[in-house]
């Protein structure tokens, strides 16, 4: 499990590396970083219920967009069309589809990914121009998730939680990922999959991405109802 999913995420630690060459020269509309608050409960799948329950910063990303505000930042395409965006690339490689104004800090973040053809899916956040750091979720088919984080162009990368989950389905996962400061929330299916912790970034970037090139096959995959709240 631990080659599957450290072979997983280097397959898009490949576009980590790309993707700064897009988000290097992006404007970015970052708010100010609000003070750390605690949840009012320490209960996982309760700091989820209170926070999906407020009114989000963003209630559908894509919703009103072009495809040249997800810019491919690798071989491939990012094409939205109505809620959803679409992203494809050739046989064995990866995509990763960045947001040009995007930032978050603290936040919560929740997208719906339907994996037609592809390895690998996931999200990046708090990707950082200045630092050029970021994290990274990955879900494969198989059931296996990682949270991890490093330096682009570098080896130095550190995985922060990963595992198998019965909740992951090998099609259609609603993904939530709620980062609070050092500490993150990671859900798929609404439901509690690992906390972990780490500050090696506190504010950057979203991008989305998806990869093939584990077993050199062709990537198609679906991202609808981008969301995101403010903490």
């Amino acid at each position: 499990l631990v080659l599957t999913t450290t072979f997983s995420i280097l397959s898009l630690l490949v576009i980590i590396v790309l993707v700064f060459l897009l988000i290097h020269n992006a404007t970015q509309n970052s708010t100010a970083q609000t003070p750390l608050k605690q949840f009012a409960t320490s209960d996982p799948q309760a700091i989820y219920t209170q926070v999906t329950a407020k009114i989000p910063l963003v209630s559908d990303a894509f919703s009103s967009k072009t495809s040249s505000d997800w810019t491919p930042a690798t071989t491939g395409s990012c094409t939205v069309s109505g809620n959803s965006l679409h992203i494809t690339a050739p046989q064995g490689n990866n995509v990763l589809c960045a947001s040009k104004t995007l930032s978050v800090s603290n936040f919560a973040c929740q997208v719906q990914i339907t994996l037609g053809q592809g390895d690998t899916t996931g999200l990046l956040f708090r990707a950082n121009p200045t630092s050029r750091k970021s994290y990274v979720i990955e879900l494969t088919p198989q059931g296996t998730y990682l949270l991890g984080t490093g330096q682009s162009g570098t080896t130095a990368f550190k995985i922060l939680a990963e595992g198998i989950s019965s909740t992951i389905n090998s099609g259609s996962n609603l993904l939530t990922i709620i980062a609070l400061g050092s500490i993150f929330y990671l859900y798929v299916n609404k439901q509690f999959i690992v906390s972990t912790s780490d500050l090696s970034s506190d504010s950057g970037l979203v991008g989305v991405a998806s990869g093939g090139t584990l077993t050199n096959v062709a990537v198609d995959a679906t991202f609808s109802h981008f969301q995101v709240w403010k903490l």
